[in-house]
């Protein structure tokens, strides 16, 4: 169901937002500077989870008109969540994977 991706290494996201069958799944990149310090970037990975015939599970990244109201939702919460936890915390954060599912 899942791939591995750049953003990913191996690693869960930090925050994951569900709505319907779209999801948003927040990873968080630590690089470091020529100062020493640590730059963090976010990056986001949207996608549709849906059945085959044989009702076996899978993910694509492409959308039905229906879901664009969803995917809409994922990526305002998505930028939430960021710029919250941005602005909330400099340093970086040693909390648990989390998952935000809202109503559809």
């Amino acid at each position: 169901m899942s791939e591995d991706t750049p953003t990913t290494k191996g690693q869960p996201p930090v925050h994951t937002i569900r709505v319907g069958s779209v999801k948003a799944a927040i990873w968080k990149n630590e690089k470091p500077r020529e100062d020493g310090s640590i730059a963090v970037e976010y990056s986001v990975k949207f996608t549709r989870g849906y059945r085959d015939k044989h009702k076996v599970w899978h993910e694509t990244t492409s959308y039905f008109a229906d879901d664009i109201s969803r995917l809409f939702l994922v990526g305002l919460k998505s930028f939430e969540y960021i710029s919250l936890t941005r602005g909330s915390s400099p340093e970086p954060e040693k909390a648990e994977a989390d998952t935000e599912d809202l109503p559809v």
